[in-house]
């Protein structure tokens, strides 16, 4: 069953408040909103996205706080926010980095963008369970993919909103070498001292770049292996994580027909119990290393048919690395 794709294009040379519509159109379409929360101009424009993971608890609700220019888009949070006189509420530090609104200083950067090159914000809906919409940002050959969760999402029960918040905006990054290539699923959402996330670092530090540059985690990261000869101890190289089986003689000579699987179904967030629909998948390509985000990937022609959301491009394939790619199910 294919996704439901939506693509949002502004054309040059754009303005950033058109940038911030067609961005909240595409998060009114998912679901995840029915207007924004706050949205205002102070020499930068600001939108506020609220998201209540349990309105019963005391630190139950996010506030996705986005920055637009001419050349970027930037994000930060906040535990509470007055839409009247457009800052965040709560203990500075504990609940919010800053009040400064007229500055993306205090905002982690997501994408650089030129205002001269069109803007294409792609929205994925799962149609097997419509919570989940993965976005892609496209301006020239930058990009940017992501994922936030909604109260439609399961938290796992040991995150106690009453003394702590959740926040999460996951975005697919990749490594790669010929030994072994790793695609993993990495939170980037900046963290208060009160996200569930903060770490030692913040405690003694305002520094406003401790609060987006030392929280990026990675809680599921899945290994392809080089389809060649390798030896084991190079096989976390890159780093850990989840073995894929890989279906290449030279990789498991187990296998007597080379096959290049769709992983679907994967578990992609330690935080969170359920798993991505079948939809949206990932998998391992060693024979082209000349692909483009937003390219096909064809298992059956005109029967199951993938595009590529995240792409990494591996030098060493063919024929022994792999490129990892993410990819949402479109026939």
């Amino acid at each position: 069953m294919a996704v439901n794709k939506q693509t949002y294009s502004v054309s040059p040379t754009w303005t950033p408040a058109q940038i911030a519509s067609a961005l909240g159109q595409a998060f009114i379409d998912a679901g995840l909103m029915t207007a924004w929360y706050d949205s205002f101009l102070n020499t930068v424009e600001n939108r506020i996205l609220e998201i209540q993971y349990d309105n019963t608890k005391t630190y139950g609700k996010t506030y996705y706080w986005f920055q637009f220019t001419t050349t970027g888009i930037y994000i930060h949070v906040a535990l509470g926010w007055n839409a009247v006189t457009h800052v965040p509420t709560g203990t500075v530090y504990l609940d919010y980095y800053s009040t400064s609104t007229n500055t993306v200083t205090n905002h982690y950067q997501i994408i650089t963008l030129s205002s001269t090159t069109q803007t294409n914000i792609i929205r994925y809906t799962s149609s097997i369970d419509t919570s989940y919409t993965w976005f892609l940002i496209r301006n020239g050959t930058n990009n940017f993919n992501f994922f936030i969760p909604t109260s439609a999402h399961t938290l796992v029960s040991w995150l106690d909103l009453n003394k702590v918040n959740f926040q999460a905006v996951i975005n697919i990054q990749s490594t790669t070498n010929t030994y072994a290539s790793i695609m993993g699923f990495v939170n980037v959402c900046p963290v208060t001292r009160r996200s569930y996330l903060s770490q030692g670092s913040l405690r003694a530090n305002t520094s406003s770049t401790t609060y987006y540059s030392n929280f990026k985690l990675a809680t599921h990261r899945y290994i392809g292996l080089g389809n060649a000869s390798n030896s084991t101890s190079n096989l976390y190289s890159t780093g850990t994580g989840i073995v894929v089986p890989i279906g290449f003689n030279n990789t498991n000579d187990a296998y007597t027909t080379d096959v290049n699987p769709v992983f679907a179904g994967a578990g992609y967030y330690s935080y969170i119990n359920e798993l991505l629909p079948a939809d949206l998948g990932f998998s391992f390509h060693y024979a082209n290393n000349t692909m483009a985000v937003q390219d096909t990937l064809v298992v059956s022609a005109g029967v199951e048919e993938w595009e590529m959301i995240h792409l990494l491009n591996n030098s060493f394939a063919p024929p022994t690395g792999a490129s990892p790619m993410f990819l949402a199910r479109v026939v």
